[in-house]
């Protein structure tokens, strides 16, 4: 049966092989501080599954996000705003949605631009709450983008990546050695384990022979990294330490180890298939007395143990089925709850738990799938699933969400290929080499001198999507201006009022929005120390202020681990995804781009406007555009809502909807694979229809729509849906700030696509090859209460074998996981 969650229990949870403990005393301690840390933070974990790995410009990263309980694994909604974003390899933010959480499961995409640099990015997802838990706990996924389709037809090529060996010849260590005692601290005159990280000179993993030596330089002992670089030494510590280790046979200066400590104890764990043996010796005289053991899993405490008498050590076991599956923590407190030792331990699922049952047949009429997934046990779930051709399952290892669940996002660094090594056949090996890594990893969500300090959380809990600002002096931008700020939403006749903090900073929110509205910011404020935050400030007070808009800064993320390239790994992008990624381009840039080829007309006129010739000069680069709008030339222009309003005008224009999520159409037809939206370009810089959405139709002067044939020829590939060329005013021409308003846009959730389904009828797709880098993807697959759930889709007409990969959160908290494969046959 599976374990449910309990406080400290009077169960035995811990066996002692010593002397019974007496009662915990009734004084503030790290059980309470626990159950202060769970009312006041309520921990949340993010894991995105994203429908492959590896994708190359002009792409969409398809993502199913699930929001949980960050103890009980729960799918959780108390934020309603996950921020989901694409970052390089510089830690910029490269794209980015608001999401909404929902019941703890949603869906969101980000499409590539087709030029967006090749190179290794970082998907990540948090919400602003779990700021508050570190920067370590924030999901994290690496993927790899290959370059697009250029403008000649094929994909480009990438910088090679650097192959090197795992291992290295004696001597041959050009990096550093990491030391890591198990616990925290070694002891004098107690055996010690140390656990030792080898690197390179670029951090990369080294396995090597190494040495103990004394602390005069004498060899004692011998032992090695393996091909993670990591090693195990066992050593008695003397008083004093000095103690060293170097490269066996190198006249390399060693490194020297941590010193240990005169007095004190120490903890060493020792995992088993069924429990967990823990270890605890003391060299102080009175023993283990006055100690006590606290036991916890992501901050629920399962066991704390008061030690009495004077005993110089104490042996426990601990059942794993009294535990859930993940990271357990222990750790030892001394008389004054300080404490002196911790170690972590990983606890496995039981054989079967959170396998999905995934199979893949033949559906109706013959061409198509149909996909079945089923639980272990009854009980309904969550679920997303992906199809992909073999070629698409390569790129960077990444987490699935069993192993972020329980492993990595628990830790301060994360363990590489974890899926792999959790799940591995050899239980073994497995638990070992888990193991290994735990003794040089740590993760705290809290240190214990701020826990029992109770210090609140720094980041705030989002129910929603917000409108930041801050209100500052008109002449001084960088002086606060405390006051009042009053929200007004002309369409609805809307008005809200909020007053600033001491600093200027204010915030509207949360809302429920879907959609984005144009809304009109007023400052006032009173003079006067006592009157500057008054509630009773109205629209007649002064209004000499200035207005911003702010979003929060993104947190930054810890740097990624150094890539690990084994000997045999390719230096050039995946052949087999390139060459399918570059077909399926090239499909979609002849099938879904109508590119008419316009003759070239000389226009001659006798005077030109000295204004308009200043527009022409901004736009020689591709000469005279299809439509020209100029704003001040259309009657009401100022009181369009956006650009997308005076688009309307432009024949063979389409625009369907408004704001961030509008669909702009020019002429061509949809795109399966492709944007099928046109290239947006400000001022010279292209930039998506979020930013451009964002302009003040007042700031804009003029803009230019180029529909294809050879006013788009030199935008490439990225110009074939067409191209939206806004020019901004310049110098005097610039609408001024006026003082205590602003015309700003309250953004809400982004609204997710539908993943498109190839359809041979469609008029479109007459002759079209099916080609298609993710097969299928649905991310709002539900299973019922018999832990059951279907899925059927239309299969490819290329041959070759298929891989479907199911993920997501069963009701209980259990993460799940499952593959398949099916072939589809030449004909």
């Amino acid at each position: 049966m599976k374990p449910t969650y309990r406080p400290v229990c009077c169960c035995l949870l811990l066996l002692l092989l010593a002397t019974a403990a007496p009662p915990l005393v009734a004084q503030p301690n790290p059980v309470s501080w626990l159950a202060d840390y769970r009312g006041a933070y309520l921990p949340e974990k993010v894991f995105v599954h994203t429908d492959k790995n590896l994708y190359a410009g002009g792409e969409t990263i398809w993502a199913a996000l699930y929001l949980t309980d960050g103890q009980t694994h729960r799918r959780d909604s108390l934020s309603q705003l996950i921020h989901l974003e694409l970052r390089n390899a510089a830690d910029s933010v490269v794209l980015s949605r608001r999401v909404h959480a929902g019941r703890g499961h949603a869906a969101s995409e980000l499409e590539l631009p087709a030029g967006i640099p090749p190179g290794a990015y970082r998907l990540t997802a948090y919400t602003n709450f779990q700021r508050n838990s570190g920067a370590q706990s924030l999901f994290r996924r690496p993927l790899r983008i290959l370059p697009g389709l250029p403008e000649s037809g094929g994909v480009g090529e990438a910088t090679p990546g650097r192959a090197g060996a795992t291992a290295a010849a004696p001597g041959a260590v050009n990096g550093r050695l990491r030391f890591f005692p198990e616990g925290g601290d070694c002891v004098a005159g107690l055996p010690c384990r140390v656990t030792c990280v080898a690197e390179d000179a670029a951090g990369r993993p080294l396995a090597a022979e190494l040495e103990l030596r004394s602390p005069a330089g004498e060899p004692l002992t011998t032992f090695a990294t393996d091909d993670r670089g990591i090693g195990t030494l066992r050593y008695l510590p003397g008083p004093g330490g000095g103690s060293s280790v170097g490269v066996r046979g190198s006249g390399a200066a060693p490194t020297r180890l941590p010193d240990p400590l005169p007095a004190g104890a120490t903890l060493n764990v020792y995992p088993g298939p069924d429990t967990t043996i823990l270890r605890l010796r003391a060299s102080e005289p009175g023993g283990l007395g006055g100690a006590s053991l606290l036991v916890h899993v992501r901050g629920v405490p399962v066991a704390s143990l008061p030690l009495s008498g004077e005993r110089p050590a104490a042996n426990f076991r601990i059942p794993h089925s009294e535990l859930f599956p993940g990271v357990v923590t222990v750790t030892l407190f001394d008389a004054r709850y300080r404490p002196t030792a911790e170690r972590l331990f990983f606890v496995p699922p039981p054989p079967g738990g959170g396998e999905l049952a995934v199979s893949a047949r033949p559906g109706p009429g013959g061409d198509s799938v149909r996909l079945v997934a089923e639980l272990p046990g009854a009980g309904a779930a969550r679920l997303s699933a992906a199809v992909l051709p073999r070629a698409a399952t390569g790129g960077a290892s990444g987490d699935d969400i069993r192993s972020w669940l329980l492993l990595n996002s628990d830790l301060d660094r994360p363990v590489p290929d974890a899926p792999a090594l959790l799940f591995g056949a050899d239980s073994t090996r497995r638990r070992e080499r888990t193991d290994d890594y735990l003794r040089t990893r740590a993760w705290r969500r809290f240190a214990w001198a701020e826990l029992a300090a109770g210090a609140a959380p720094a980041h705030e809990l989002e129910g929603g999507v917000y409108l930041r600002g801050r209100m500052t002096n008109f002449e001084n931008p960088e002086r606060a201006r405390p006051g009042k700020v009053f929200l007004l939403q002309m369409a609805n006749a809307y008005l809200e009022e909020q007053l600033t903090d001491e600093e200027g900073y204010f915030a509207f929110g949360p809302y429920d929005l879907r959609d984005t509205l144009d809304v009109a910011l007023q400052g006032r404020f009173r003079m006067g120390k006592r009157n500057r935050l008054s509630p009773d400030i109205s629209l007649d007070d002064n209004h000499y202020v200035h207005l911003t808009t702010r979003e929060l800064a993104a947190p930054r993320l810890p740097p990624p681990p150094p890539a690990h390239f084994p000997s045999t790994a390719p230096a050039a992008p995946p052949p087999a995804y390139a060459e399918l990624s570059r077909r399926s381009l090239t499909v979609a840039r002849n099938y879904d781009s109508l590119i008419i080829d316009l003759a070239v007309v000389d226009l001659v006129a006798e005077r030109i406007d000295p204004v308009a010739e200043s527009r022409d000069e901004r736009a020689r680069l591709y000469g005279t555009p299809d439509d020209r709008l100029v704003v001040d030339d259309i009657p009401g222009s100022y009181a369009a809502r956006s650009f997308l309003d005076l688009l309307r005008r432009v024949p063979g224009v389409q625009v369907i909807g408004g704001g961030f999520d509008a669909q702009i159409r020019i002429r061509g037809q949809g795109s399966l694979n492709l944007s099928n939206e046109p290239l947006i370009i400000v001022d010279g810089v292209p930039t998506d229809l979020e930013f451009a959405v964002g302009i003040q139709v007042p700031n804009i002067e003029f803009i230019d729509v180029l529909k294809g044939g050879g006013t788009t020829a030199m935008y490439g590939s990225r110009g074939a849906n067409g191209v939206i060329l806004i020019y901004l005013r310049r110098g005097a021409d610039a609408v001024p700030s006026e003082p205590g308003l602003l015309m700003a846009q309250l953004r809400g959730y982004h609204t997710p696509r539908q993943f498109a389904t190839f359809d041979p009828l469609l008029p479109a797709n007459r002759g079209r090859p099916d080609l298609r880098t993710t097969e299928h993807w649905n991310p709002l697959l539900r299973a019922g209460a018999d832990g059951r759930t279907t899925d059927t889709f239309r299969a490819s007409g290329q041959p070759g074998r298929y891989t479907v990969i199911v993920q997501g959160l069963a009701d209980d908290g259990t993460p799940l996981y499952g593959t398949a494969e099916y072939t589809v046959e030449a004909p």
